[in-house]
């Protein structure tokens, strides 16, 4: 069971949060360096970038390590013609490219977390620990499930919640503007049906956790 206690009572940013944070940022680049290590990667300088961010991240300079991931983004992307958009890529390519978008998309959880562990300690363990059943959309998860919790402090019904939450767009989209990989998708589109009944699971498991704290703007 899920016990958001910090959704009960207000959460200050003590030193322990801090280092919580910090622990678990450690825990994305172990993850991202053993993806690197034991599989073979067809464009190496996504790992490279991605690093990058989670050095500017440590120094506290958030606009330099975004920079660092779009730049990884780039990588991803073929060289367009001369007045021609990207061409969408195609599930083989995608699917050759599966580390480097893993890659990525755990650079991106660890800049979006950086920003929203505040709100979301007591809920990110639960899907670091399914981050498998979501790659290469955890950091879309992440997002859905801070859209989840707004929308019940907002008032909204469990319904509406869940469909917010899950017609969020994915993350290289919000992103980057990406419209080559995931074509706009939404989270709800591109998990697996596994995974995405894992993260239905969680949000109504912190829907039931905050109306039984009463917790309501």
């Amino acid at each position: 069971m899920i016990e958001l206690t910090g959704f009960a009572k207000n959460f200050d940013c003590t030193e322990e949060h801090k280092e919580k944070k910090q622990k678990l940022l450690y825990l994305v680049q172990d993850e991202i360096a053993h993806i690197g290590i034991n599989h073979p990667l067809l464009l190496p300088h996504v790992g490279i970038f991605v690093s990058e961010a989670f050095v500017w991240l440590q120094s506290g300079k958030q606009h330099k390590a975004w920079s660092a991931l779009w730049t990884a983004y780039k990588c991803l992307l073929p060289t367009p013609e001369v007045n021609r958009l990207y061409c969408f890529a195609d599930k083989n390519k995608i699917e050759k490219l599966k580390n480097e978008l893993i890659i990525l998309d755990l650079g991106i959880f660890a800049y979006r977390l950086d920003g929203s562990f505040l709100q979301l300690h007591e809920v990110v363990p639960y899907l670091w620990e399914k981050r498998k059943d979501f790659y290469p959309h955890l950091s879309g998860t992440l997002r859905a499930t801070y859209w989840f919790i707004c929308s019940i402090e907002a008032g909204r019904n469990l319904e509406e919640a869940l469909s917010i939450a899950l017609s969020v767009r994915n993350e290289l989209h919000d992103a980057f503007g990406d419209r080559y990989i995931y074509h706009e998708k939404n989270i709800g589109e591109l998990l697996t049906p596994d995974a995405l009944a894992e993260l239905k699971q969680i949000l109504l498991t912190i829907a039931s956790e905050l109306h039984s704290h009463g917790h309501k703007r």
